[in-house]
C-alpha cells in the first residue's frame, strides 16, 4: 500500500468520524415523544392537525417539532397536517414510528424535540 493510499484513507475516516459525531449529537439530544400528537396532550386527534397548520401559518411556535414531523422527512411543512389528516379520517398510512408510544426520532435530521410533556 502506498504512502498516499494510507493518507487517503486516513483522511477518509476522519471523515467518517468527523460526520457521525456531527449527526448523533442531535439525535441523543432529543426528548422522547409521540409523533403526531403535536400538542403533547396525550391523544393525536383533529386539535393536532390544527395546531400544526397555526404552526405553518407563523402564528405560534411548537416545542416538539419532531412530533408535527408527521411523514418523518426531516421538516414540518404542509404534507405533515395532510398525512395526519389521512391517517385520521381514512385508512391512510399511520405516522411513522413512534406513533403511539414515547420514543425518539428514529431518523437523525434537522427537526428537533427541545419539550414534550406527554412523555415522562
Amino acid at each position: 500500500m502506498s504512502k498516499f493510499s494510507k493518507s487517503l484513507g486516513g483522511a477518509l475516516a476522519t471523515l467518517a468520524l468527523a460526520v457521525v459525531v456531527s449527526i448523533a449529537p442531535n439525535q441523543a439530544l432529543a426528548d422522547d415523544f409521540v409523533r403526531g400528537d403535536i400538542g403533547g396532550d396525550g391523544a393525536i386527534n383533529i386539535a393536532d392537525v390544527i395546531e400544526c397548520l397555526v404552526f405553518l401559518s407563523g402564528q405560534s411556535d411548537l416545542p416538539c417539532l419532531d412530533a408535527a414531523d408527521i411523514n418523518d422527512d426531516g421538516e414540518v411543512n404542509i404534507a405533515d397536517p395532510i398525512v395526519l389528516l389521512a391517517d385520521l379520517f381514512t385508512a391512510g398510512s399511520p405516522p411513522i414510528p413512534p406513533p403511539s408510544s414515547c420514543g425518539d426520532d428514529p431518523t437523525a435530521d434537522l427537526t428537533s424535540c427541545d419539550s414534550y410533556v406527554a412523555c415522562p
